[in-house]
């Protein structure tokens, strides 16, 4: 198992996920802006057990790259869900994503679901909450 980031005061609960699952672990440290591309390639699996966030942007890139997500129950209906507070169930939805039958349902909903996002959908959002008089700051590229 590898975890990509920095160690934080709640990353015992991915050990303990890790231990459940008889994996060895790896923490990356701190991952680039380049880097993240190839972990999702490489990913069998991405897990978002976040408090905060179900569907944050992490997780829409993986989805992105075609990786199965298992989060927090609090997002996105493209993922299988896990209590971010409990290594056992973390351990359960990273073995239950790791089947076959998972990683392609998985798959196949997050492509279905990745085509509600975007930049531009995004941007556009955004600036709707921002008063008009300083909107001069979001000028959408293509």
């Amino acid at each position: 198992m590898v975890m990509a980031g920095p160690e934080h005061h709640r990353s015992n609960l991915v050990r303990e996920a890790a231990a459940d699952l008889d994996a060895r672990e790896h923490m990356t440290g701190y991952v680039s802006h380049r880097q993240p591309a190839a972990c999702y390639e490489c990913a069998g699996s991405f897990a978002f057990p976040s408090l905060f966030e179900g569907c944050g942007i992490p997780a829409l890139e993986a989805i992105a790259h075609r990786t199965p997500v298992v989060c927090a129950k609090t997002g996105t209906d493209a993922a299988l869900y896990f209590d971010p507070l409990d290594g056992e169930s973390i351990a359960a939805a990273l073995k239950r994503v790791l089947t076959d039958a998972m990683r392609a349902e998985l798959s196949q909903a997050g492509r279905a679901r990745e085509h509600g996002f975007g930049w531009r959908r995004t941007a556009k959002e955004n600036v709707g909450g921002v008063p008009r008089g300083d909107r001069t700051a979001f000028v959408a590229r293509d």
